[in-house]
């Protein structure tokens, strides 16, 4: 089961427009709400924003808190008059992330209504009183009119169309991408050489460089994009290693060589299969969290020119 399989299910049951982008939007007990699935950290979440008006955000945080299976730190107030849920989820349990979702919206929505009043029903383009659509705007729910939002559809399917037909430049990605890729191992190996250990928080952040030069490089990333970055993190942390080698045996030898660092690495991975191990999953850590962030990073640039 896929998350758009579950906000499907959801927005049926509760009434809510199934977006083309595979987000919910709508009317719940008068307040207008868009549900969408978002990149949560290094994970997804279904985002639950509802648009409203004056109303107490710290006593419905209070609120939060006595209603079995809901967060108070997942209560987000994003603007003076919106607030947000997040439903951290992973595709291992997707069975009860419906049931999550789902409990979430029925718990969040009476609570909303108890510590806040409903938004004007106006629409916040024109101000016309006619109102008959939810739609995104500045990244929250908003009461539209039809003819302000057949304006508003029309721009937003334009941008999408011009985005999505937009060339990723694979070069430079790749050029960029080696040059965050060489500083990563650099930085490895510098750790390595000082303290005789490598730790996983730095793969990770390995991980995260080579994606942010690799989405200021290419532009719009698909998927080979993501496969350019997974690469070359792999290949910045073993390059790391080696470069350590190449330092150590020049420093000891007074002769550095590049092909005895490398041999001499190799037989230590051989030999010694738990570096192995560790090396292997320091650098599926790195590839894990920084297709994450590239992943999180084309997907707010996607939002930021359509909207």
């Amino acid at each position: 089961m896929k998350i758009s399989d579950i906000l499907g299910e959801v927005g049926r049951e509760r009434g809510l427009l199934v977006r083309e982008d595979g987000a919910l939007s709508g009317m719940i007990s008068d307040f207008p709400v868009l549900i969408r699935s978002i990149p949560h950290g290094n994970l997804s979440a279904v985002s639950i924003t509802v648009r409203t008006g004056p109303g107490d955000f710290a006593a419905l945080k209070k609120a939060v808190k006595g209603v079995k299976g809901m967060k108070p730190s997942m209560l987000k107030s994003p603007g003076a008059d919106s607030l947000q849920y997040i439903v951290p989820y992973t595709s291992f349990f997707m069975g009860r992330t419906r049931g999550t979702v789902i409990a979430a919206v029925d718990s969040l929505m009476p609570l909303t209504g108890g510590h806040f009043k409903p938004p004007p029903k106006a629409c916040e383009v024109c101000g016309r009183p006619d109102v008959s659509d939810v739609l995104e705007k500045g990244g929250r729910p908003a009461l539209i009119c039809p003819g302000c939002a057949e304006t508003i559809r029309a721009k937003q399917d334009a941008a999408r169309m011009a985005y999505e037909s937009t060339n990723p430049d694979y070069l430079k990605g790749i050029i960029l991408g080696l040059v965050g890729a060489a500083a990563g191992a650099v930085v490895w190996a510098a750790v390595i050489i000082l303290f005789k250990s490598t730790y996983l928080l730095l793969s990770a952040g390995i991980g995260v460089m080579v994606a942010f030069f690799v989405k200021k490089a290419m532009g719009r990333v698909d998927r080979a994009g993501y496969v350019i970055a997974a690469v070359l993190v792999l290949a910045s942390i073993f390059a790391g290693e080696v470069l350590s080698y190449f330092w150590l045996i020049g420093r000891a030898t007074g002769r550095p060589d590049l092909s005895m660092a490398y041999h001499a690495y190799m037989n230590i991975l051989i030999n010694n299969p738990r570096n192995l191990i560790y090396t292997v999953l320091f650098a599926l850590t790195g590839v894990w969290i920084g297709v994450a962030s590239l992943s999180k990073m084309e997907s707010n640039t996607k939002r930021e020119e359509i909207e």
